[in-house]
């Protein structure tokens, strides 16, 4: 994380001041106005982006907010441009990205260049952290011929440095190293330290990874010597650091340390957060390694503490593995499981949310095409409306005949008419069209958020814990007593099958989206088949000694599909026994009216609020809970229920109280 920060540093570096300058230029913002106030105010956005984005993004939103007023456009753009690189610093790249799209229109309406080849690189930062290394190249290559051919000389060296870094994340170490090695050259023709000491830091980065690490070494000596040089304390605990970790690799841990704690020293002077708990958790593991324990677990917990209080969760993932880890090595196993589970869930939590961004870029791109769509449909109307106009005038001229023609002015108002009425049938059915259209695209849309809700984390979910907890059997059976393994097993059992019934709901349901489960009613038995629908579920209600009871006359019989019938069934009586306690009851009855019948499941177990009663039914909100015996649902079951059961012509509804049951009603037409 500290590498990533010099390389963006360096780009902005045209609008950075010293810290001790931020409290003299807010004092000045009073005696400003319009203008000047505006230029104040993105001098402290371009500030703050580093070391306080909320407050960085206040004021470039202050300062927008003048320019607009006063119609600047350079200041519009400088704005948007200090707000983009302040929603880059809080990672909401998406929001940055569009608004560097818009500060780089402007300045390219205004042909400044240098602002131009300037954004242009950073978009392609905000692709690199996207992960789109190809539209990243595209912008940092597109900035760099702009520079070349006007001669900006240090954004030309930034811009290969970024494109080196880029080609490092890749692990595509040749071209890492041939731009850094080519930034190199330029910075020491111009006598540019700083970039110097970044492109040598790269290097060193590509050795490391190709575990060179004598070479990685020797090249983190040269940057701190360079550090040390041009009295830069940031870079100097950066490369105290790095030197610490291929001491690390080469097993100097003595050397290791004291490097680490130097870098650790540095980091709490300058106040450097990050700094701080990554050289923490380097010595943690350092005497993890050593087997000196207490130590290890005193660093964890500082770098813990940080990571949390600044919410980088990356870093509490790798923390909470290396907890796992040191505890697992001193066989105290409770506390190793607790630890993977964190891991488990808070990588399933990153999983999550990136899959959300994901699920939101698409929809970004199905919206465009919609709207397109719609643009191309509202073009064809146009077309028609203007042939309308046409025979408007047409028809004007033939009355204006009618003075010298009257039997051609008859004729021409019959054509006319007739025309008119074939083109008004044109516009309805066009009408239709768009119409039908923009149903089918909402209706599409729906079923794919449908989808990607319950793949990016209900699926992934289960089956990380099945991965965990076999990798840790896998790994150290022979050292787990029968009491530990009787509880992973167990784990194992509960979380196997809760991928199993996510994932045979998940195809049902995906066979009703697309038409595949065609409905069959007969004649049938009402309380056969609910005796049928419920005995896989009996073994289950005997666990809790939960009694069923079944309320329907023996002689009963409905018009059904016999297979959705019984999936309906059998989940809500399984749903009824997931949150009956102990010694509960569940019934089943029977009420007939004169059209309908009413099938009543009534529990009396924990009950719902009216909240969770509203979202009960849709996919779209994630209400799954736990049983009264801790057993985990899918949160599916219900709502394939009333897809089956508004497929056989009748509906459900809830009545239900916390603490005292619910009753699940099936209306069902005789």
């Amino acid at each position: 994380m500290k590498k990533l920060i010099v390389i963006i540093l360096l780009l902005f570096s045209n609008y950075l001041f010293a810290q001790n300058q931020i409290d003299s230029l807010e004092s000045l913002l009073p005696n400003k106005q319009g203008i000047d106030k505006a230029i104040l105010l993105n001098d402290l956005a371009y500030e703050y982006w580093s070391v306080a984005p909320d407050k960085g993004l206040e004021y470039a939103k202050m300062a927008y907010s003048i320019a607009v007023k006063e119609d600047s456009k350079i200041n519009i753009a400088q704005s948007l441009q200090g707000i983009g690189v302040n929603n880059w610093a809080k990672s909401e790249f998406n929001i940055a990205l569009d608004n560097y799209q818009k500060s780089l229109k402007i300045h390219q309406e205004l042909n400044n260049t240098y602002s131009i080849s300037s954004l242009m690189s950073n978009i392609g930062i905000v692709y690199k952290d996207l992960s789109d290394y190809e539209n990243s190249l595209k912008y940092h290559f597109e900035s760099l011929k702009i520079s070349e051919e006007n001669r900006f000389t240090n954004l030309y060296i930034n811009t290969i440095s970024n494109i080196s870094s880029i080609y490092l994340s890749q692990k595509n170490y040749p071209k890492a190293l041939e731009y850094a090695q080519e930034a190199i050259k330029l910075s020491e023709k111009h006598g540019n330290i700083n970039n110097l000491a970044l492109q040598l830091n790269t290097i060193g980065e590509v050795y490391e990874s190709q575990k060179k690490y004598k070479k990685a070494k020797s090249t983190y000596q040269k940057c701190l010597d360079l550090d040390i040089k041009n009295g830069n304390n940031y870079g100097k605990a950066i490369s105290l650091y790095n030197i610490g970790s291929t001491e690390y690799h080469l097993k100097n841990y003595n050397s290791a340390i004291a490097n680490f704690n130097r870098s650790l020293t540095l980091s709490k002077q300058i106040e450097d957060q990050v700094g701080i708990l990554l050289s923490n958790k380097s010595l943690g593991l350092i005497h993890k390694d050593q087997n000196q324990y207490n130590s290890a677990l005193g660093h964890y917990k500082i770098s813990l503490d940080l990571a949390i209080e600044l919410n980088l969760k990356k870093e509490k993932l790798d923390i909470y593995k290396k907890y796992y880890e040191l505890y697992k090595s001193v066989d105290k196993y409770d506390k190793s499981i607790d630890y993977l589970e964190r891991f488990i869930s808070l990588k399933d939590s990153i999983f999550t949310k990136n899959s959300l961004t994901q699920i939101a870029e698409m929809q970004t791109k199905y919206e465009s095409e919609k709207k397109e769509k719609e643009n191309e449909l509202l073009r064809k109307n146009s077309e028609i409306q203007n042939l309308a106009i046409a025979k408007q005038t047409n028809l004007r001229n033939s009355f204006i005949g009618l003075s010298i023609i009257v039997s051609l002015m008859i004729i021409s108002l019959l054509n006319r008419f007739r025309l008119n009425k074939k083109a008004n049938k044109i516009l309805i059915t066009k009408n239709e069209v768009i119409s039908n259209q923009r149903d089918k695209l909402t209706e599409t849309n729906s079923t794919k958020d449908k989808f990607f809700s319950i793949i990016s984390h209900d699926l992934r979910s289960p089956f990380n814990s099945i991965l965990g907890f076999s990798n840790l059997l896998v790994e150290d059976y022979d050292n787990i007593d029968d009491k530990q393994k009787r509880k992973i097993i167990n784990s194992l059992n509960k979380s196997t099958k809760l991928a199993y019934d996510l994932l045979a709901n998940l195809l049902t349901w995906a066979r009703t989206q697309t038409g595949k489960i065609e409905i069959n009613k007969e004649i049938l038995n009402l309380k056969k088949l609910t005796e049928t629908s419920i005995a896989p579920y009996l073994s289950n209600a005997l666990h809790k000694n939960i009694e069923i009871e079944i309320n329907i006359p023996s002689k009963t019989t409905i018009s059904l599909d016999k297979n959705t019938a019984i999936t309906f069934i059998s989940n809500l009586v399984s749903n009824a026994i997931k949150f009956t306690p102990q010694n509960g009851i569940i019934k089943i009855n029977y009420h007939e009216s004169k059209d309908n019948i009413e099938l009543h499941f009534i529990d009396n177990g924990v009950g719902m609020s009216s909240e969770i009663i509203e979202k009960l039914f849709k996919i779209d909100e994630n209400i799954s809970t736990n049983g009264t015996n801790n057993e985990k649902g899918t949160g599916l079951g219900l709502i394939l229920c009333k897809e089956f059961i508004n497929k056989n012509g009748g509906d459900i509804s809830v009545i239900s109280e916390i603490g005292k049951g619910s009753d699940f009603i099936i209306t069902l037409s005789k």
